[in-house]
Formats: C-alpha cells, sequence, structure tokens
C-alpha cells in the first residue's frame, strides 16, 4: 500500500489516517474499513435508488455524508447534504434521483481510486 500520496483533486485521506498509528499496516486496515463500510452503504444507496425509495435513499446520503466529509470530497458533500433532507419539497422526486444517480457515481469514482491508490 503506498501512503505517500494521500490526496487527490477529488479526495483526501489525510483527516482519516490521523486516526491511524503511524504503522503502515494499521493505515492499510483503516482504509480498508474505510471502504468495506463505504461499499455496503453504496451498494444499499444504489439498490434504494432503484427502488425509487427517496426515505431510505436519504437516511443513506445522510450516513455516508459524514464520510465524505472526513475524506474532504468537495464534489460529493454538497449533493449528499441535499439528499439528506427528505421532506425537501424544493427537490421533486425525478431531481432527487437523478442527483442520487450523479453523486453515486461520483461516490464509486472516489472508491474505486482510493483502491487503485492504496491496495
Amino acid at each position: 500500500m503506498e501512503t505517500t500520496n494521500t490526496e487527490s483533486p477529488e479526495y483526501s485521506l489525510n483527516q482519516v489516517l490521523a486516526f491511524a498509528g503511524p504503522s503502515l499496516e494499521e493505515q492499510k486496515e483503516l482504509i480498508q474499513l474505510l471502504v468495506d463500510s463505504a461499499g455496503l452503504n453504496v451498494a444499499a444507496f444504489r439498490n434504494e435508488i432503484t427502488l425509487q425509495n427517496r426515505a431510505n435513499a436519504c437516511e443513506l446520503a445522510h450516513k455516508m455524508l459524514t464520510l465524505f466529509k472526513q475524506l474532504q470530497a468537495t464534489k460529493i458533500t454538497p449533493s449528499l447534504e441535499q439528499l439528506e433532507q427528505v421532506g425537501n419539497e424544493l427537490l421533486p422526486d425525478e431531481q432527487f434521483f437523478a442527483i442520487a444517480k450523479t453523486v453515486l457515481i461520483q461516490i464509486e469514482l472516489v472508491l474505486n481510486d482510493i483502491k487503485l491508490r492504496h491496495f
């Protein structure tokens, strides 16, 4: 695993790795845990989008928001902030799910980049 380059234009692992010890193995374990957990949420989010279940998609957006804030993923967090507001009447379902599909792609790109760079 390469830990020397913890930043990309899309995200930074610096805040997350602040919780890991100095050993590369500890850092690798933390990143693996992050990727695995996010992967489960992404799969559930994709399913809720497919089912057009706005309430559950909102819950998952809220759940993922904390992680992507820690990753400083500035292209993803504004969309997740929009999506986590289930009762937002200014965001019709059609627009909600369009944003959800777009942010899902962005999330998958970030997670794939983390895997490629660090595993």
